[in-house]
């Protein structure tokens, strides 16, 4: 079997394909996200409906491995050579059947099988293809914990190469997709794992608790969608990535059934040996969504700070908290999440009216190095609440149209901010830093007497700052971290 790609080195096609989504108008791309994301979720009822699905059918015999070679593109075809070309293991050698009720399960596993024990071909690893069509797998029942399909090595799982996006998300003709069949008594593991690198291209993965359960690193999704159900299990994610740095995740879609059930639950876990307990180097971007935030939870004492994160030209349908922060571990004091960003976020339709962009929620950690820009989420329009924890550098730009701009405690208070306007009581005002963190030491601040010319004095402490002036003096005030310096 030959396998033709118009474009084997990438998505250029997926690309191009999402710019109508993001740049048309707010009422067709809500329409368009509604559409896409039921009939992901929807999708197995599609399969699932009828007894004959549910039945086990006998497994097929598998051939020996055959990679598939993939030609790279010819001068002649007006397309220059872009390096070797790839080699592809079909799934449907090892008896894949798409449509009706056969179970794939063994099939994929074989395939992803000899995949791994052929090694390099030509300086190129093969890739697992996944042809176009609808493949069933079976979630294993109880007191089994194991997944559906347990990647068995470092592995690159490429779909039909067609475009979903868009209005050709849901046409199951132009995409490949893996539907997990729950049955009667499912466990709560993932319906594929991956214990090292995967890079994951052109797929959707309708799993039942969990799409796709990850660590390792690099770990690589590319116009993927990842679909779950809302079960009341536990950990019920699209996405679980734990104790991995480098995750990368564009031009592709994340649904869960539930505002309570998180798009993606990354973890620093307390897992032995691994000399890692945090997730970082995290890059979204060029989303759609329906269901919860992203979520991130502290397990153990870090090794190396969480962070590095960016989230960037996402759309978020009925979003509660964008990212929230916690921490599940009591021997993790003072744990930091460095350098966060979040860059055109908007999300819509939520019933939440204190939910904001960033929710930090973690009472022994300092979230610091906080950009928020053209975001937005709940109905009160914040941009980070400090439900517990502190918060050191952050930034929100205030745009002219509808975003976030507030930063709050957990009770909805105005926190110190770097620049604002008080009224003196008293001729003095004091104003407490906490919940903000100064780590090398208090602010410099200069102030301006709106009353009194130069009537008006600063002093700071670590913990707080003091406006001394006239009795009721109307004072501005501007404040700046001090720069971190070598040695300091």
């Amino acid at each position: 079997m030959n396998v033709q790609s118009d474009n084997p080195g990438g998505v250029v096609s997926s690309l191009c394909a999402w710019r109508p989504v993001l740049q048309g108008r707010r009422g067709e791309r809500l329409a368009r996200l509604k559409s896409i994301l039921v009939a992901v979720v929807l999708s197995p009822c599609l399969l699932l409906c009828s007894p004959s699905v549910r039945a086990q059918n006998p497994r097929a015999r598998f051939p020996e491995p055959v990679p598939v070679p993939v030609p790279a593109p010819r001068p002649e075809d007006g397309v220059a050579p872009e390096g070797p070309q790839k080699y592809y293991v079909d799934i449907t050698q090892y008896g894949a059947q798409s449509g009706g009720g056969f179970d794939n399960t063994a099939a994929i596993l074989a395939a992803a099988n000899a995949v791994c024990a052929m090694g390099p071909i030509r300086g190129m690893f093969p890739v697992l293809f996944i042809p176009p069509g609808a493949w069933l797998v079976h979630q294993p029942q109880l007191p089994s914990t194991d997944p559906a399909i347990t990647l068995p090595c470092t592995l690159e799982i490429d779909g039909s190469g067609e475009s979903f996006v868009g209005a050709h998300f849901f046409q199951m003709a132009h995409g490949s997709t893996i539907l997990d069949s729950p049955g009667q008594n499912p466990n709560a593991a993932p319906t594929i794992a991956a214990f090292g690198s995967v890079v994951m291209r052109n797929l959707i993965v309708t799993g039942h608790n969990q799409a796709v359960g990850a660590r390792g690193a690099p770990l690589i999704f590319e116009n993927v969608c990842l679909g779950v159900d809302h079960t009341g299990m536990p950990e019920n994610t699209a996405l679980r990535v734990s104790d991995s740095i480098f995750l990368w995740y564009t031009h592709g879609c994340l649904s869960t059934r539930d505002p309570d059930d998180p798009l993606a639950l990354l973890t620093g876990d307390v897992i032995p040996d691994s000399g890692f307990s945090a997730v970082g180097a995290v890059y979204f971007s060029d989303l759609i969504t329906e269901g919860g935030g992203f979520k991130y939870i502290q397990r153990g004492p870090t090794g190396a700070p969480p962070g590095n994160w960016v989230f960037r030209n996402i759309v978020m349908e009925t979003a509660p908290d964008l990212f929230e922060i916690t921490q599940e571990c009591s021997d993790c004091s003072n744990w930091i999440f460095a350098n966060l960003e979040f860059d055109n976020v908007q999300a819509s339709d939520s019933a939440c009216d204190t939910c904001a962009v960033v929710n930090m929620n973690a009472v022994e950690g300092i979230l610091s190095g906080v950009s928020i820009r053209h975001s937005n989420a709940g109905r009160q329009i914040r941009a980070i609440t400090v439900t517990a924890g502190r918060l050191g550098g952050h930034e929100i730009d205030n745009c002219q149209t509808y975003c976030a701009e507030a930063v709050v405690d957990g009770q909805g208070n105005p926190i110190w901010s770097y620049t604002n306007r008080v009224t003196l009581s008293g001729g003095k005002k004091t104003l407490t830093f906490a919940p903000v963190l100064f780590i090398w030491g208090p602010p410099i601040c200069v102030v301006n007497d709106e009353t009194t010319i130069n009537g008006a004095n600063v002093t700071t402490t670590e913990t707080s700052m003091t406006i001394s002036g006239g009795p009721s003096d109307v004072v501005d005030y501007l404040c700046s971290s001090l720069p971190w310096t070598p040695g300091r």
